[in-house]
């Protein structure tokens, strides 16, 4: 066992405005008549590490997934202080931002204050730029109310109330975000063959209070 303390949030981030990104190297290949789905989204920089939590949707049931084929889709700040392009293939299928980790141990969950959106097979959608800065400060801000800035490294915890809305741009098919987005597909992801398109959010309605899964 080791305790783990929650690094501060509020320290300087280095801003570049209009910077396209830098490569990520997580995904290699997708094919055109693939029978997975493929998400891009643009993380901010921050001065810790932090991590957006994807969950699969039931929208006819309003719930999210819980069986081993919907775990969890996470995608990991990359430790550089430039934003960066980041990519995963996933199943298709709809689904919820669910979340953000800081450090692997304090969370926020975004409850009824997210989106969801679909993707199909073969489909490649730009998911937006996400910007951490507010969602670290506020973790920041709860784990120091509640006195919970140290752990012990198998102590998981994650706040559910009053949590903001998750920090990320809507991209369309003439923002700024979504122009950047195709200008690195251009340079960098020859084999999406101009596939990429913006995800088209949508509001979300749960059934349940478990809008987290972990």
């Amino acid at each position: 066992m080791r305790a783990i303390a929650l690094a501060g949030a509020a320290l300087a981030v280095v801003q570049l405005a209009g910077c396209s990104g830098s490569r990520d190297a997580t995904v290699a290949s997708f094919p055109d008549n693939s029978k997975e789905a493929y998400l891009l989204i643009l993380m901010d920089p921050a001065p810790v590490s932090y991590t957006i939590r994807l969950n699969h949707f039931n929208p006819e049931e309003k719930t999210l997934g819980h069986t081993p084929f919907s775990a969890p889709r996470d995608f990991d700040s990359p430790l550089i202080d430039q934003p960066q392009y980041v990519a995963r293939v996933v199943d298709p299928g709809t689904y919820v931002i669910s979340a953000i980790q800081q450090q692997k141990m304090w969370g926020a969950c975004f409850n009824k204050n997210t989106r969801q959106f679909t993707v199909k097979p073969g489909e490649a959608l730009f998911l937006g730029e996400f910007r951490p800065q507010a969602h670290l400060a506020q973790i920041q801000a709860i784990a120091t109310q509640k006195n919970e800035l140290s752990k012990l490294s198998y102590d998981y915890t994650y706040y559910d109330e009053g949590i903001i809305p998750p920090q990320i741009t809507t991209p369309g098919i003439g923002t700024p975000d979504f122009l950047l987005a195709k200008r690195y597909e251009a340079q960098s992801l020859a084999y999406l063959h101009g596939r990429l398109q913006p995800a088209v959010y949508k509001p979300v309605q749960y059934t349940t209070s478990m809008s987290c899964m972990w």
